[in-house]
């Protein structure tokens, strides 16, 4: 099977040896789904990691922020 050769801008760029261009219309689908997924996931953590949108009372980073939580009971004395 021979590679389909590399397009002319692409002068100068330096590729692996086995790397070659989509042939068919499948490949390039493939292609754009997994850009499309990456640069999706990418923003969703960004999103959820500026503004998380966790202000429900009782979810569970309020036991670790809250200050008023009583201190743990003292041990028994031996």
């Amino acid at each position: 099977m021979t590679a389909t050769p590399l397009p002319l801008w692409t002068t100068g760029v330096t590729l692996a040896s086995h790397a070659r261009w989509p042939e068919s219309p499948l490949e390039w689908a493939i292609g754009v789904v997994a850009v499309a997924v990456t640069v999706w996931v990418l923003w969703l953590c960004v999103r959820w990691t500026v503004s998380p949108r966790e202000d429900a009372p009782d979810h569970v980073k309020r036991s670790i922020l809250d200050d008023d939580v009583a201190p743990p009971p003292r041990p028994p004395a031996p």
